[in-house]
């Protein structure tokens, strides 16, 4: 799961060298793996996180500033 985590921080990493304003993430993950994802969150672009509520009804949850 730990190389899952390295892997998705370096997409998000790229993918915010494209982007306008932020990359939008949406979490559908079982919280052994978002804490992980969040471990290896450092040099990341400006990121919109979205909560699945229910089967596939999202909402805002956290904007995650630049870092």
């Amino acid at each position: 799961m730990r190389g899952w985590a390295t892997g998705a921080t370096d997409i998000l990493r790229g993918l915010g060298r494209e982007a306008s304003d932020a990359v939008h993430v949406f979490v559908a993950a079982p919280r052994p793996a978002a804490m992980l994802l969040g471990h290896q969150w450092n040099r990341m672009p400006r990121v919109q996180l979205w909560e699945e509520l229910t089967a596939g009804s999202y909402v805002r949850s956290f904007t995650v500033p630049a870092g």
